[in-house]
C-alpha cells in the first residue's frame, strides 16, 4: 500500500500538465532598477532605490508567467545633484 501511494504521489509531482506556478524571491542584495537616458547632452544612468516585484511562473509553462513591479520614483539618483533636482521635481517624476 505504501508503495502504491509513494508511486500515485510522485506520478502527480513529476506531471507536466498538473504542473503549477511558483512564486520566485527576489534577491535585493544582486538585483537593480535602473535607467538610461539623455539630459544635457550626454548619457546619463541611475538607478531607483525603493522597488519590489513579484514573479509567480512555471518555466514549463512561461505564457503564463505574470509579473508584477512597483518602483517608487522619488528615489530615483543618478548620483549628480545637478540631474536629479529636475529629474524629481514637477517637471520631471514628481507625483
Amino acid at each position: 500500500m505504501m508503495l502504491r501511494t509513494l508511486t500515485v504521489c510522485l506520478a502527480l509531482c513529476l506531471s507536466p500538465s498538473l504542473a503549477a506556478a511558483q512564486d520566485w524571491s527576489i534577491d535585493h542584495d544582486a538585483s537593480s532598477v535602473g535607467f538610461e537616458t539623455t539630459a544635457f547632452g550626454g548619457p546619463v544612468a541611475g538607478e531607483f532605490s525603493d522597488w519590489s516585484a513579484q514573479i509567480t511562473l512555471d518555466p514549463a509553462a512561461l505564457e503564463s508567467a505574470q509579473i508584477s513591479a512597483r518602483v517608487q520614483t522619488a528615489t530615483g539618483s543618478t548620483g549628480s545633484n545637478g540631474v536629479d533636482d529636475p529629474m524629481l521635481g514637477s517637471d520631471g517624476l514628481a507625483p
